[in-house]
């Protein structure tokens, strides 16, 4: 884990480090893990925001590879 990250208007995000890869997710209202954490494949970071005026629940989630932002589409399996 790289860090924990505090956004404006309550919710958190989390920065992970997978060697030359780094995946953030943001929209986070509860937290399951902390600084320096070391994370496996599936486990559970965090309870995503449920928005108080509309109800939705969005994770935002970013991937880089090294400085390079990429489309997380292509690396998300969908059903």
């Amino acid at each position: 884990m790289i860090a924990i990250i505090s956004v404006p208007g309550g919710s958190r995000g989390v920065t992970v480090k997978h060697g030359n890869y780094i995946s953030t997710y943001y929209n986070l209202s509860t937290l399951y893990v902390k600084k320096g954490d070391k994370v496996a494949t599936k486990e559970v970071l965090g309870d995503i925001n449920t928005d108080r005026f509309d109800g939705t629940t969005k994770l935002k989630f970013y991937l880089y590879r090294d400085s390079s932002r990429l489309n997380p589409e292509e690396w998300i399996y969908q059903l």
